[in-house]
């Protein structure tokens, strides 16, 4: 793991605003851009100011983590732990990894089929990568022609 790119500014006024952190966001832009993942610490907790932060990194394509101030002073490991999970899984890394040697060559393939109506709702899921953590799903839907327009049973 590297180094992070530490971004720090002065709020203009005694507090923090939410026009500090977006300006401070252009402000270091080329930092930003060469970011895996941008963490932003608050103050407090606001739903609106956090997605409105958001969605200007969202639109850089930046993955972004919020985190409250308080939460960092003397916190669980568990909490951490967490948190670098939840950021793991943002910037595609794996959370978990499975070493078995003697599945190392092999796909594990699930496929479930539910019915849905006139439709056959047909759900595939596969492994992709040596330690079984990475996966491609897809859902396919399928008419059934065999199943009458009105089922009557009652």
């Amino acid at each position: 793991m590297e180094e992070p790119n530490w971004c720090e500014f002065q709020p203009k006024g005694k507090y923090v605003s939410q026009k500090d952190y977006i300006t401070a966001i252009d402000t270091y832009a080329e930092e930003v851009a060469r970011s895996k993942i941008v963490i932003v610490i608050l103050e407090e907790f606001n739903k609106s100011f956090k997605a409105q932060i958001k969605s200007l990194l969202d639109k850089k394509g930046i993955p972004s983590q919020f985190i409250v101030s308080n939460n960092l002073r003397n916190p669980p490991m568990g909490v951490l732990s967490n948190l670098l999970k939840t950021m793991n899984a943002k910037v595609g890394l794996e959370i978990y990894k499975v070493s078995i040697p003697q599945y190392a060559k092999t796909m594990v393939v699930g496929i479930d089929v539910v019915p849905s109506g006139n439709l056959k709702l047909v759900g595939c899921c596969a492994t992709v990568n040596t330690s079984l953590t990475k996966h491609f799903n897809k859902l396919y839907s399928h008419k059934d022609i065999n199943r009458p327009a009105h089922d009557h049973n009652i």
